[in-house]
């Protein structure tokens, strides 16, 4: 998702489709009937409409820990990993 992002496509994970609507889903994607699939995680891709630009992110120290819960990161992740231009 991070690699689609970094391509100007826009993604969204859907994991409760297949808890409560499997059998649609699997009929709507062409799985095979009768093997006992279930679809867990689905991923929709496509390009977005409107401006996309780099996202706007809190940096990444700030939001995680380092070795368990509420150990503040002592590594430092404030600035973007690409620029936006290919």
């Amino acid at each position: 998702m991070l690699s689609a992002r970094g391509q100007g496509l826009g993604t969204a994970l859907t994991t409760m489709l297949g808890m409560y609507r499997n059998e649609e889903v699997c009929k709507l994607i062409g799985v095979p009937s009768g093997e006992n699939w279930v679809n867990y995680a689905a991923v929709s891709v496509g390009y977005p409409t409107g401006r996309w630009g780099i996202a706007e992110r809190t940096p990444s120290n700030e939001v995680a820990f380092e070795e368990r819960w509420g150990e503040v990161a002592t590594w430092n992740g404030d600035t973007p990993l690409w620029t936006g231009s290919n």
